[in-house]
């Protein structure tokens, strides 16, 4: 309302909808929404913190990498999230997954705007000197 100065807190049991990243997750793959129906099921409150923790593995895993964890987390029964990452680490460090090569154009050197960039001035970085001179002081 007008001449009421706005709340100086926000709510705290604020609900935060899951169904943006449960929505995305399900069109990944069969499997992974397999996977969600199965760990989704008994979680209750817990629901969307285990989505949004799934979330941000897939987002953080190749593709292949993360269907291949999921698969083998459907395949024993797992809904740990701590228990899923250490599978995803399993297949990267056996080697079971290849980093692929990427390709550089050597030509980007060429491009008007490297060479735009190229000549222009130096950052002034010495305001975080003067920073750590104060941090020092203390």
């Amino acid at each position: 309302p007008e001449g009421i100065a706005p709340p100086k807190y926000q709510p705290k049991h604020r609900k935060k909808p899951t169904a943006q990243e449960e929505n995305t997750l399900r069109a990944v793959s069969k499997e992974v929404a397999a996977y969600l129906d199965f760990a989704l099921e008994p979680k209750g409150i817990r629901k969307h913190r285990f989505i949004r923790e799934l979330f941000q593995l897939y987002r953080k895993l190749a593709l292949p990498v993360f269907l291949q964890t999921l698969e083998r987390a459907l395949k024993y029964r797992i809904t740990e999230m701590e228990t899923v990452e250490r599978i995803a680490v399993l297949y990267l460090s056996h080697g079971r997954y290849e980093t692929p090569s990427v390709d550089i154009n050597e030509e980007f050197q060429t491009r008007p705007s490297y060479l735009e960039g190229r000549l222009s001035d130096d950052v002034d970085l010495s305001i975080y000197d003067k920073i750590l001179d104060e941090d020092d002081g203390e």
